[in-house]
């Protein structure tokens, strides 16, 4: 993640058994690679298709994928190193910003992509690969950024920000109590 937001090639561990980060950036982004995180879990390409909400079909459970499963195939541990006091743990964090509990489908095993896309990347960029979803290029602009300072729109933070509030720095904003910004 740190090679993509910040534009660095270090490969500091997220912890003991964890990814380190340029393995991170592979597994969540999407390159072509066909590692696996492990036996019976989704190949990187594959990856893409779950989290980020294509037409694929494949899920953990019953129509979505459950946060604590989004949490070991998106971050790669169970590792639940808290963000800070009052702040969401890794789980929670999961939880609420990769909208696991919404239950809006395309279609079996699938999420609404409007929601995830409003939510999450807090915008109404309408570029797709196919009806209703986002193209990656766009996705990576939008989610792993630059330092481009303009906003997504109206109201809505800088991609600088998006990477501090999606990403957990110890940034405090919110839209409420104990609620993340978009």
């Amino acid at each position: 993640m740190v090679h993509l937001v910040f534009g660095t090639g270090y490969c500091w561990s997220l912890g003991p058994g964890t990814l380190c980060v340029r393995d991170l950036v592979q597994l969540v982004c999407g390159t072509w690679d066909t590692w696996c995180l492990g036996p019976g879990t989704v190949g990187v390409w594959d990856l893409v298709h779950s989290v980020f909400a294509t037409t694929y079909t494949w899920c953990l459970g019953r129509g979505t994928v459950g946060a604590w499963d989004q949490e070991r195939l998106a971050f790669g541990a169970l590792y639940a190193w808290c963000l800070g006091p009052g702040k969401h743990v890794v789980w929670d964090l999961v939880h609420r910003v990769f909208v696991t509990w919404y239950t809006g489908c395309l279609g079996p095993g699938r999420r609404r992509f409007w929601v995830p896309r409003h939510v999450v990347f807090g915008t109404w960029y309408t570029w797709c690969l196919g009806p209703g979803t986002l193209g990656i290029w766009d996705l990576v602009y939008l989610v792993c950024g630059t330092w481009y300072t303009s906003c997504l729109g109206p109201g809505t933070l800088g991609v600088w920000k998006l990477a501090h509030l999606v990403y957990g720095t110890w940034y405090t904003w919110c839209l409420g109590p104990s609620t993340l910004g978009v």
